[in-house]
């Protein structure tokens, strides 16, 4: 079994669980502490992701720079871990100042943000105290987890991953049903694991690097040679936050929090295919990384193409499946026909916006392989600007079914505009290569096939959870079939690098 097997197996194998682990406890979630309470969770949700703002963009630097350990001299080698322990000096900084803030602004947040009754503001301030703490530490988790995907630790990650992530959403239902049926239960459990997580990382991150102690502990002129790269990466980030959270974030203060949990709900389920990014992004990255680094053209794209193939096999079926029987799902997960109806139409549109923005995810990471984050910044600055009065305006005028439109508009943009331009400068020829194979032919394998299956189905009248599974199955086949037997090679790419 080849490396680069392995890593996507684990990957795959251990963000499935992880997905699995996030969705299958949510109607024990619902039976304790109702959709309301649930829309609080989903507050926390953003904030957990709000976070990102604030690495600066030295996560992506610490995976960049452990990404290089393994070939390093002695000397690259201690320089590499003083990058490591320098980003992690700041890491604990912002986690620190970050979860105090939201400790002291608790009371502001509940009277003057999310939309309650007044008799719930001291309850739902306590449960803000809480996520203040639960945020100060999980944000570091982010560190170690990058560093240890650059050192290519993918098996040993996946296991602590899946451990924990087994953990918190096993041990939340267990704190519910025994402890208290509290939101203020359900966090402080969050609290506690994601302390545990962190311990454990650290140790595995600090046992791989044996120069671990000789190196120094913090290094300003690091930093400071790093701090266009990360800039660039921050910037990018702090606009990403703001184009895939600024949804949730108007919704949080227009809608009620029942709806606003409702709204949550379908974006769980639509956005279950991050998880399926993740593990191809993470093992080509640092490929990618040292392709670009030893200036190798030729197996660069060829590997950026397969990845953008692979990712699409992943992403491409399963998004489309949900989209298509959004209601059926939503119901079998929820058991409850309200809910169900209220998330069904949201729940498509985000499905679908979420397979588009899969389809930019290895075009991104050529550019950071590159160290070009310039036009990151500006697409996700212009996109920034069009999309926060948008979905404002949706929200408020079509409420809940409004209000996934706008990811979906983003991502079409990106895909139709942003690519073209990406491809420009990187001068590969002929993009239409990419189009064809990593995006139409297998959604249009895909779409043929669930369509075909659900009429066939519908006709018969025997469609249920089994036939579902069944039509999901056969369509991964079908499209592995595509881009595994008929093998893209890239003998006729032009590939030529100029940055």
């Amino acid at each position: 079994m080849s490396v680069l097997f392995k890593n996507i197996s684990a990957n795959f194998l251990g963000q499935g669980w992880i997905a699995f682990m996030g969705i299958c406890f949510v109607p024990l979630y619902l039976k304790f502490i109702g959709v309301e309470g649930y829309g609080l969770v989903g507050f926390f949700i953003i904030l957990s992701s709000a976070m990102t703002m604030f690495d600066g963009g030295f996560g992506a630097v610490a995976t960049r720079e452990a990404s290089k350990y393994e070939t390093a001299s002695a000397a690259e080698r201690l320089k590499v871990i003083l990058t490591l322990k320098s980003v992690e000096c700041i890491f604990w900084g912002v986690a620190i100042t970050v979860g105090t803030g939201v400790i002291l602004l608790a009371p502001m947040i509940a009277e003057y943000w999310l939309t309650v009754s007044l008799d719930k503001i001291q309850s739902i301030t306590q449960s803000l105290r809480i996520m203040g703490i639960a945020l100060l530490l999980q944000f570091p988790i982010a560190l170690y987890y990058g560093s240890l995907i650059g050192l290519q630790r993918h098996v040993t990650l996946n296991s602590i991953s899946s451990f924990f992530a087994t953990t918190r959403a096993a041990g939340a239902a267990l704190v519910l049903w025994i402890v208290s049926p509290t939101v203020e239960a359900f966090l402080i459990w969050q609290a506690i694991n994601s302390l545990a997580t962190v311990l454990v990382l650290r140790m595995k991150l600090v046992n791989g690097l044996p120069e671990w102690k000789e190196a120094g502990l913090f290094s300003l002129d690091i930093i400071q040679r790093l701090g266009g790269f990360a800039a660039g990466v921050g910037i990018t980030n702090i606009l990403a936050f703001l184009l895939m959270q600024v949804d949730k974030i108007i919704l949080s203060k227009i809608l009620p929090l029942k709806d606003f949990g409702c709204y949550m709900l379908a974006w769980t389920v639509g956005s279950v295919a991050f998880r399926l990014i993740s593990p191809i992004f993470n093992v080509y990255y640092p490929k990618l990384v040292s392709l670009v680094a030893a200036q190798n053209t030729a197996d660069t794209f060829h590997t950026f193409t397969r990845a953008s193939q692979v990712l699409s096999l992943l992403v491409i079926p399963f998004s489309l499946w949900v989209a298509m029987y959004s209601h059926p799902l939503m119901l079998f997960w929820t058991r409850d026909e309200t809910v169900a109806t209220q998330a069904n139409a949201p729940l498509m549109v985000l499905a679908i916006g979420t397979m588009l923005y899969s389809f930019m995810q290895m075009p991104y990471a050529l550019q950071l392989a590159h160290g070009w984050t310039r036009f990151s910044v500006w697409q996700n600055a212009t996109a920034v600007v069009f999309m926060v009065p948008l979905t404002y305006y949706l929200a408020t005028h079509y409420g809940l079914n409004g209000s996934a439109w706008p990811w979906l508009i983003l991502n079409v943009g990106y895909v139709a505009i942003c690519s073209p331009i990406i491809f420009r400068k990187l001068k590969v020829r002929p993009a239409s290569t990419w189009y064809a194979e990593a995006i139409l032919i297998p959604a249009a394998i895909a779409f043929s096939s669930l369509l075909a299956m659900k009429m066939l189905f519908d006709t018969l009248a025997f469609n249920n959870l089994l036939t579902m599974a069944f039509s999901l199955g056969v369509t991964y086949v079908l499209v592995g079939l595509r881009i595994f037997t008929f093998r893209f090679t890239g003998r006729k790419i032009e590939w030529r690098n100029t940055l």
